[in-house]
């Protein structure tokens, strides 16, 4: 008999094989599984949104590493808007998304998309983030570098 516990255990598998190939540079069959993971936890009567935040950031990672980075924004605005609704305004992810969500922006040569995003970002890390001066220094000179690319 299949029950929900099932469906989160299989998910659980599939992910843990996805970061075994991933790691070994395999990435066709990892996106399969994750599809088909997502799909699990679409369906299961438990909506799991961390769960799915793993799933979509796992996704978005392999779709970049392949440079397929369309799709990789495409996860990575599934993410936002799940991360949005469930964590916390000050929560360090909802940074790292926006951020990633900017690249996706920079590697289609969009900067002012990615400019953005990465001041949403700078945004987010001045003022609900005091632990994260590392982060906010980086994005404020990547931030300076974009501006003088764009304005030249």
């Amino acid at each position: 008999m299949v029950t929900l516990i099932n469906h989160l255990e299989i998910a659980a598998a599939l992910d843990w094989i996805v970061i075994i190939w991933a790691q070994q540079g395999y990435y066709d069959l990892p996106i399969e599984y994750l599809e088909n993971c997502l799909r699990v936890r679409e369906v299961s009567l438990f909506p799991g949104e961390s769960a799915m935040i793993l799933t979509l950031s796992y996704l978005s990672i392999l779709h970049d590493r392949r440079r397929e980075y369309e799709l990789s924004l495409t996860y990575e605005m599934k993410l936002f808007l799940i991360r949005e609704k469930v964590l916390s305004l000050d929560h360090q992810g909802i940074a790292k998304t926006l951020s990633n969500i900017g690249q996706c922006y920079e590697n289609f040569n969009q900067v002012k998309l990615a400019l953005e995003y990465y001041n949403r970002t700078l945004v987010f890390y001045e003022q609900r983030s005091p632990d994260s001066f590392e982060e906010e220094c980086r994005m404020r000179a990547h931030i300076q570098q974009l501006s003088t690319v764009l304005s030249n």
